[in-house]
């Protein structure tokens, strides 16, 4: 290790990874059902809840690009990381995703002479806009995961902060690829380890299948219910599909709600349909709403821009405002 560290090599590391996160990453506002308890950790009463969904593969030959070319513009496990990023992002509201991806390295001199497989976090930072493109923002994240695994020498615990995602992604290639390699009297096979402990408020498990690419949400316990790990499965699979019929459209525009959610939501949930009675006009029955309840919310919305900043008014407050508007146009003329 101490070798690495005089290299041209790992200066250039250090110098990428100091440069990719000059300060502490911010926490992940995500949604949660719970509130965890702060005195607790991720070694104590923190288990997993699951859920899978299969991304088709037609639905990831489109999204790699397949049928443009020979061969694929897009590697699965990248263009699936940068959907995850893109399906956080719209979760949290957020235009910056951290999240982690498990790489193999030794990087302590201790670790050196110890059988068995080793695995570091390496940090990836997506920048997924509302107003880019989804092509353009699938070909930024290939280059991001690229340069990233190209320094993944240097020990990211020497860094002057914590470097530690809230999310991870992992993807595993099919079980062909670990028994190619032939040694007489040993059978190589992959293990499937039985975690229960959750390592991640939320990760993503992809592994390719002969029909496509099976995803797997694992959230907290003491975070996200069952229920919540499903649907968010099932909007992530909404967003590759929509990703993979639009390609250019703009990741703001890509859907996220399955269409049984998104009647429910148009129809069912708005269905607002009320008696009112015929002898009284909008404004009459405004003013008795406002008599009623002149400081609950009357409306609410945000302030355009980009800080999505969100505002409401009282009854009271639109009623003055109103009564300020009328007064206004009765002075310039209006009847």
């Amino acid at each position: 290790l101490n070798a690495k560290r005089e290299t041209g090599d790992y200066t250039v590391a250090q110098t990428y990874w100091h440069g990719r996160f000059p300060e502490p990453i911010p926490d992940l506002d995500l949604p949660g059902d719970f509130i965890p308890d702060e005195q607790s950790d991720w070694e104590t009463g923190a288990v997993d809840v699951k859920a899978d969904i299969l991304i088709p593969s037609d639905t990831m030959d489109r999204l790699t690009g397949v049928n443009e070319s020979d061969s694929p513009l897009v590697k699965p496990d990248r263009v699936t990381a940068a959907i995850f990023g893109a399906f956080i992002a719209r979760l949290t509201g957020s235009e910056e995703v951290i999240t982690g991806i498990p790489v193999s390295g030794r990087p302590h001199p201790e670790l050196e002479t110890m059988p068995g497989p080793m695995t570091n976090l390496l940090p990836l930072r997506f920048h997924p806009t509302n107003v880019k493109p989804f092509r353009d923002y699938v070909l930024e994240a290939r280059s991001e995961i690229s340069t990233a695994l190209e320094h993944m020498e240097y020990r990211l615990e020497e860094s002057h902060h914590a470097i530690i995602p809230d999310t991870v992604f992992y993807y595993r290639y099919p079980p062909y690829l670990l028994t190619d390699v032939e040694i007489p009297e040993l059978e190589v096979r992959p293990y499937d380890l039985a975690h229960s402990r959750a390592t991640a408020a939320l990760r993503l498990e992809c592994r390719e299948i002969e029909d496509g690419v099976l995803c797997t949400f694992i959230a907290d316990s003491r975070r996200f219910t069952p229920q919540t790990a499903t649907r968010w499965s099932r909007c992530f699979l909404t967003m590759a599909e929509s990703a993979a019929s639009f390609p250019q459209r703009e990741l703001g525009e890509l859907e996220v709600l399955p269409e049984n959610e998104k009647k429910a939501l148009l129809m069912a949930f708005n269905d607002t349909k009320e008696k009112f009675p015929r002898d009284l006009s909008p404004w009459q029955l405004f003013e008795e709403q406002a008599e009623r309840t002149p400081d609950q919310v009357a409306a609410a919305g945000f302030v355009p821009g980009g800080n999505r900043e969100e505002v409401s008014i009282t009854y009271k407050r639109l009623r003055e405002s109103a009564a300020a508007m009328a007064e206004l146009l009765k002075i310039n003329g209006a009847g």
